[in-house]
């Protein structure tokens, strides 16, 4: 049984990546590897900011976690989190991406899940 139902459909999900997409296209994305779990990751694999941005190229609705959702550290701003899901050399990636607007999209987390990822959209 899922933890809980996904909130958004593959067509949302699909219009979210574009905009995180074409952000990393147009160099308007801004990664926080400077979180410490991001860092551990990003050493762990032999990782750059360069390796995480060609996984989220990468991304698809079949990696949808969940989202769009408030942003609980700053729970005024109705900005959109969403949340991601990916494999690198058997371990699932958590990857967490706030959209401001088209031209501010940050990548808040890419580290190793600490819990179970629920893919809604694999089977």
């Amino acid at each position: 049984m899922p933890p809980h139902h996904p909130k958004a459909d593959r067509r949302q999900i699909n219009a979210a990546l574009c905009t995180i997409k074409t952000a990393i296209s147009n160099n308007k994305f801004r990664f926080m590897e400077e979180r410490k779990k991001n860092m551990e990751t990003l050493a762990r694999f032999g990782f750059v900011t360069k390796n995480v941005t060609d996984i989220i190229i990468e991304l698809t609705y079949k990696n949808y976690l969940n989202g769009p959702s408030n942003d609980r550290d700053i729970p005024e701003d109705t900005d959109s989190i969403w949340e991601f899901g990916y494999e690198v050399e058997s371990e699932p990636i958590y990857i967490k991406i706030k959209i401001r607007k088209l031209d501010d999209v940050i990548g808040i987390s890419f580290h190793v899940a600490e819990r179970p990822l629920y893919y809604h959209f694999q089977k």
